[in-house]
Formats: structure tokens, C-alpha cells, sequence
């Protein structure tokens, strides 16, 4: 992601700290982080970044890592916040400036980030993908001829760059230049045969060309793609192994509640008891993935894990159910949002 080093914290009262750790301390933090967010671990991560931050405000490698995190999880504005710091920290660090280019964006500043990644092509006049980025912020400012110029260095520079075919031929289209495009999404389709998007640029040319049959072909295979993803990434057994393996690396370091009054009454252990019934019943004897289930539940009820084991059902058999339906074309997949079917509520009702 990028080499870390310790940069000194800017002068002034800005840069103090009540907090002290030694140069190799805060090298342990960031370290520890970056293997954390390798792994897709953010929430750690970002809390060991957050830590060096705290003893050392300036630290560019905290700063630019918090940012990445930002930018990962959505929050254009917050991350272009942490990443404009970081640049300024570090001016000549192209992964930092692209980042904070594409941040701009995101956040929809693309005027602000023109400058920024044409700084970058300038040090890096090989960078494809900070091509791309400038093309991306010239389009969004209907500057269509100068963004086009920029697609084509960028697949000058790399031949088998996929997302870049896939958005020359998005631009492309924006001109009405739709057989130009479909070559571009042919390309990309050429260059990784399965990117579903590459498929979908190639569907929506041919739907611009107004050959619907050809259209229509082209939409069922991305149809298709994106039901083979959902049904490998949510068959039951890979869904619980992952969730198994991000408590794991997680439930040990939690923070402990206290056994309260309110936590342990009767109440609560009736609604875990009742909801661990139904578990069992809807899932592990009536669940056509119930093999699946014993293998992770009996070694929870060993240990004592209730709490575990009943969080990752959850979790699991709600996505599970999802992606069935909406792989069959009952719910819809692209517009997500937590609405528990009535399977689930079975799961959790208490009374």
C-alpha cells in the first residue's frame, strides 16, 4: 500500500501531544494496522492509525491510511479531508496525491481534483490509472474531447487495463461515438473476460446502436455473471467460515459488558433460549444447509460461545436467503438494505 516511515510531527502546539511512544512503538501501531486492512480488517485498523495519530497529530502514514480507509468505506468528504492533510504533509507522494484526487471526486469536487492528478501525470507519466482518474475529472466537467485524450494514454501506457477500456468506452459513448465504444468494452471484455463490467459497457453499446437482440444476449450474460458471484460468495459454508474468521480475529479483543441486573434477567435469558430454538428447528433441522450449521454449531455449544453462535446465524442465514432471492430475481440485489424476510423474523421472535 505504501512504505511507512515516521515523519516528524509539525512544529508548533498543533503538533504536541500529551502522549509519548517511541519511534518503534509507533512503527508497531502502523504495522499492526496495515496488516489488519490488508486483511479488510478497517475497524482495526483504523483504530491503530487512530492511536499513532493521537501521539503523533502530524504523522503522514496515519493521516494518508485513515483516509484510505475513509475513501474505502464511503466517506468522500471525511476522506478527501485526511488525504488534502496528508498531501500536504508529503507533496510529492504520488499514491497520496492520486488518492487524494480520486477523494476529490468522490466528494464531488472534480475542478479541485484536475490539478491534482495532472501533478501526479507529471511525476508519473506512466501512471494508467492516474490517467484515468484525470479523464474521469474532465468528463464530470462535460470536458469530453480532453477527457477522451486522457483514455488513450491511459490504454496506451497499459494494454490490458479493463476498468480503463470499460470508462474510454463510457465517454466514448457520451459523444455518440457507440461503435467506438462497443470496440472499448470489447477490448475490456478481451483483457478480463470475467469483469462483469466489461460485459455490461458491451450491453449497453449495443442497446445505444439500437440492436436490441444483441442488447438483450449481452444483459443475460451480465445477469448471469453476477448471479454465479452471489451464489459462490453466499453458499452457506464459505459465508460462516468468513464470518468465523472475523469473530474469531475480533470477539477475543471486545470490550467486556458488565453482568448487569438487566443483562442477566430471566427476560433476556428466556428471548436468548427462545431465539436458540428456533434456531435450531428452522436451521438446523428444517435448513436444507443443516450439515453446514452442526459442523459450526456443536463445537460453539461446546465452549460455551452462545452469544457467537447466535450472532453468526443471524448474520449468515439473513445473506443466505438474500442472495437466493435475489439471484432468482425476487429481491433486488443492487439496491440493498437490511429488511428481514419472514424466514428471519422466525428466527427472532421471542414471544
Amino acid at each position: 500500500m505504501c512504505r511507512l516511515r515516521i515523519l516528524p510531527s509539525p512544529s508548533g502546539a498543533a503538533g504536541l501531544s500529551p502522549f509519548r511512544m517511541s519511534p518503534a512503538q509507533l512503527q508497531r501501531l502502523l504495522h499492526d494496522g496495515l496488516v489488519h486492512h490488508r486483511a479488510g480488517r478497517l475497524a482495526p485498523a483504523e483504530a491503530l492509525y487512530r492511536r499513532v495519530r493521537m501521539v503523533q497529530p502530524g504523522n503522514f502514514d496515519a493521516i494518508h491510511l485513515l483516509g484510505v480507509i475513509a475513501l474505502q468505506q464511503n466517506r468522500p468528504a471525511e476522506a478527501a479531508d485526511l488525504l488534502g492533510r496528508a498531501h500536504k504533509l508529503a507533496p510529492n507522494n504520488v499514491p497520496c496525491a492520486q488518492r487524494y484526487g480520486l477523494a476529490l471526486i468522490s466528494a464531488g469536487r472534480p475542478a479541485e481534483a484536475e490539478p491534482v492528478l495532472r501533478a501526479v501525470v507529471e511525476q508519473d507519466s506512466n501512471n494508467a490509472e492516474a490517467w484515468d482518474h484525470l479523464a474521469y475529472s474532465l468528463k464530470l466537467q462535460d470536458r469530453l474531447s480532453a477527457a477522451l485524450e486522457c483514455h488513450q494514454r491511459a490504454v496506451n501506457l497499459k494494454p490490458d487495463f479493463a476498468l480503463g477500456w470499460y470508462n474510454f468506452g463510457l465517454t466514448l459513448s457520451l459523444t455518440g461515438r457507440y461503435a467506438e465504444a462497443l470496440a472499448c468494452h470489447e477490448k475490456a471484455i478481451a483483457a478480463n473476460p470475467d469483469y462483469p463490467k466489461g460485459w455490461y459497457g458491451r450491453a449497453q453499446a449495443y442497446h445505444q446502436m439500437h440492436r436490441l437482440p444483441e442488447a438483450i444476449a449481452a444483459y443475460e450474460q451480465v445477469l448471469e455473471m453476477w448471479r454465479n458471484c452471489m451464489r459462490v460468495a453466499y453458499q452457506p459454508e464459505t459465508l460462516i467460515a468468513r464470518y468465523e474468521h472475523q469473530i474469531r480475529a475480533t470477539y477475543a479483543k471486545r470490550l467486556p459488558l458488565p453482568n448487569s441486573p438487566q443483562r442477566a434477567s430471566w427476560r433476556n435469558i428466556r428471548r436468548a433460549l427462545v431465539m436458540l430454538s428456533r434456531i435450531f428447528w428452522f436451521v438446523g433441522v428444517k435448513g436444507d444447509y443443516r450439515r453446514v450449521f452442526w459442523r459450526f454449531a456443536l463445537a460453539r455449544l461446546l465452549r460455551g460461545e452462545i452469544e457467537y453462535l447466535i450472532m453468526v446465524t443471524l448474520l449468515a442465514h439473513h445473506l443466505i436467503l438474500f442472495a437466493r432471492e435475489a439471484s432468482s430475481g425476487r429481491r433486488n440485489a443492487s439496491h440493498y438494505s437490511f429488511k428481514p424476510s419472514e424466514e428471519l423474523e422466525q428466527l427472532v421472535a421471542a414471544e
